[in-house]
């Protein structure tokens, strides 16, 4: 049996449209608030490892580990809320010039999304956070979220090609109508991913998408859950596999053979 890291991560989408989650405060104090630790271990059964960005460690060299990270931080959550003017109310939820920290939560029935939604819900719900989580069905979330961005929040995730190129799921030009469903706009980070496209040597695409992991981290379009495991039984016999996950081990089929 072997378990190695997907290319894919989990996160919370907030929609950036909605003025509250446009300062990074608010979104870094929502992600210190989430014990992602104890979420891999109760979702997952602890397969899986902290998501720090787009980039799964499976890409080897253009992975950068080296980017701000959130540990679960409840008191940091809070002063983070604080710094950006939020405060308990009577009613222990956190608001701001009469507006309660309060939002919608769609999630679709499908996988892990459930209950992992559920886990975010009663962890913010912790720091005085109010997510308001309905559970449809998987095909009409996908319209509602994804088709008609009518959400305020929701809990997905993105599965990448073998590439460090996310410019689909994060260029301003794949906001409203692509697949940047947070909406979110940079034009920093617009110029950063049209240079990794520029790059052609491996150093160079190193630099600069690592560059971009920094700021990634720091901005937080998305709020980075997990990079879940995958666990493949391969008879031991069958050489000539690449010591990567099965689901992209296929791409080297040719190579693969059985020993006697």
């Amino acid at each position: 049996v072997l378990r190695h890291s997907h290319n894919l991560y989990f996160c919370v989408v907030l929609y950036q449209n909605v003025a509250r989650f446009q300062d990074k405060r608010v979104r870094q104090a929502l992600l210190h608030a989430l014990d992602r630790e104890a979420m891999i271990e109760a979702v997952l059964e602890g397969f899986g490892t902290v998501a720090t960005g787009p980039i799964a460690p499976l890409l080897g060299a253009l992975y950068n580990s080296d980017v701000a990270q959130y540990p679960y931080d409840p008191e940091q959550a809070v002063a983070l809320l604080a710094e950006a003017g939020w405060t308990p109310g009577d009613d222990g939820i956190m608001q701001k010039d009469g507006e309660r920290l309060s939002f919608g939560m769609p999630t679709g029935q499908f996988g892990y999304l459930v209950p992992a939604t559920l886990l975010a819900h009663q962890y913010w719900a912790d720091i005085g956070v109010e997510a308001d989580v309905e559970v449809i069905e998987r095909n009409a979330y996908i319209q509602q979220v994804v088709v008609n961005r009518d959400y305020e929040a929701t809990l997905a995730w993105w599965s990448q090609p073998p590439t460090a190129d996310v410019a689909p799921y994060y260029s301003s030009d794949a906001a409203e109508n692509g697949n940047n469903i947070p909406n979110y706009r940079s034009e920093v980070l617009d110029g950063i991913m049209t240079d990794g496209r520029r790059a052609t040597s491996d150093e160079a695409q190193v630099e600069v998408y690592g560059e971009m992991q920094v700021y990634l981290a720091e901005e937080l379009p998305y709020l980075y859950l997990w990079y879940p495991d995958i666990l493949s039984a391969v008879n031991t016999r069958v050489q000539g596999m690449p010591e990567i996950n099965s689901a992209t081990a296929f791409q080297f089929a040719a190579d693969w053979f059985v020993a006697p």
